[in-house]
């Protein structure tokens, strides 16, 4: 019975100060720590976007005064002759082995270039089979993930024939069975 009246002795106090002010409650960030958090946060924010060295917006602006200063503007070159070189379509059994696909692969690249590309390169059919054996049938028949192949398919021509070589890929042929 002591332990009770101790208890609820203490429990009085506590409340008894809390209404005199003699202890405050604890509080945890409160306005100032929000407002400094914020604050941070905005500062991070804006020197993501202005000052990385990816921004374009200063290369541009003395690109303009450049082409100002010799009283007309550039234009891009949208003139290159472009050839085109289609593979030797790749019949691939898919990841579960219940399905095929057969897949025409077209190589964009400059002309003149494509005498230099063999069609039935070892190294580009292994990469690209590589990447479309390991493909699920739920993403082929996403037709979002169209771009998003031709993309990784892109970057594999790249890197073994070249960036300068490959301009883009083109799908000709895309059967599912």
């Amino acid at each position: 019975m002591a332990r009770k009246k101790d208890k609820t002795k203490k429990a009085a106090a506590k409340a008894l100060d809390f209404e005199t002010g003699d202890e405050a409650p604890k509080k945890k960030g409160g306005v100032v720590g929000s407002f400094v958090t914020l604050v941070a946060l905005g500062a991070a924010s804006f020197g993501t976007v202005f000052m990385l060295p990816g921004n374009n917006q200063a290369p541009m602006a003395s690109y303009n005064e450049e082409s100002s200063h010799h009283g007309h503007e550039a234009k891009l070159d949208l003139t290159e002759d472009t050839s085109y070189l289609e593979l030797t379509p790749l019949t691939i059994s898919l990841q579960d082995d219940a399905r095929i696909l057969k897949i025409g692969i077209t190589l964009e690249t400059l002309e003149g270039e494509e005498d230099y590309i063999d069609p039935n390169d070892p190294k580009i059919r292994d990469a690209f089979v590589g990447y479309l054996r390991a493909l699920r049938l739920e993403q082929i028949e996403d037709a979002a993930f169209m771009a998003q192949m031709r993309a990784q398919l892109l970057r594999r021509a790249q890197l073994i024939l070249g960036a300068e070589n490959v301009r883009g890929i083109l799908i000709t042929d895309f059967l599912v069975r």
